[in-house]
């Protein structure tokens, strides 16, 4: 009977361990991480949802503090086609994100350069919030593909 009780002692004890590292591991996880799609944009005090197309677009954050940036366009003559994919890279300052994406810009196709944009976007009621412009936003939302 002795034998039994530490048995299920032992069980329960490493049982609990395992569960409390996982619950850890998930909780370091910053709630950005993953891919946010574009879903609306607030310019003028109206909300303007994206054309579906639009909505393939996402920034895509990963733990480490990259992601990638992906852009969709829409034409006539291509349907919807990728326009471009940009790396990014981002940070969490206390109360907001810190996110700089990186372009190659050019002129008359002779001259390239580096292009940087940075945005500072706070997670709100389940969107990730990017202010641009004098009173716009772009809204995020997240989603699990």
């Amino acid at each position: 009977m002795k034998q039994t009780i530490f048995w299920l002692l032992l069980v329960f004890c490493i049982g609990c361990s395992n569960d409390d590292e996982l619950i850890e591991e998930k909780s370091s996880i910053d709630p950005i991480v993953g891919k946010w799609h574009f879903y609306s944009y607030i310019t003028g005090g109206e909300e303007i949802l994206y054309k579906e197309c639009d909505q393939k677009g996402s920034f895509a954050f990963t733990n480490d503090g990259f992601g990638l940036e992906t852009k969709y366009f829409f034409s006539s003559a291509y349907c919807c086609n990728l326009d471009s994919e940009n790396k990014l890279q981002w940070l969490f300052d206390g109360s907001k994100y810190d996110i700089k994406t990186f372009h190659q810009g050019g002129y008359g196709g002779v001259l390239t350069f580096p292009i940087t944009y940075q945005y500072y976007g706070a997670i709100y009621n389940d969107y990730l919030k990017i202010p641009v412009g004098y009173n716009d936003t772009i809204n995020f939302v997240k989603k699990n593909n």
